[in-house]
């Protein structure tokens, strides 16, 4: 099994804490049919990944009509390493919210 050789930022519960307030309170509901709003939040969730260090990636897609984003961020690696290596984990979130929520 392969996995790449990296350093990886550690967690910061304040940095987390900004992040959810962010979202909460001065952005707000963001339903799917806000696309501008979410597209804001990409942004900026693209940026942070960016100032973390890690390879921002993003896929447009498209859905009844609008432009939506995914944000795949990557650790920058060192090379590859094979046995003993940790593995790395893919963890997946969204950023819009139901509708009233």
């Amino acid at each position: 099994m392969f996995s790449a050789d990296i350093e990886l930022p550690r967690s910061d519960p304040d940095e987390m804490r900004h992040w959810i307030e962010y979202l909460a309170l001065e952005i707000g509901p963001r339903p799917y049919s806000s696309s501008k709003l979410l597209r804001k939040v990409a942004d900026s969730l693209s940026e942070s990944f960016k100032n973390l260090g890690y390879n921002v990636d993003e896929q447009l897609y498209y859905y009844k009509g609008e432009i939506y984003y995914n944000i795949c961020a990557s650790p920058k690696t060192r090379g590859i390493e094979q046995e003993g290596s940790v593995p790395l984990v893919v963890v997946g979130a969204h950023y819009d919210t139901v509708s009233h929520s």
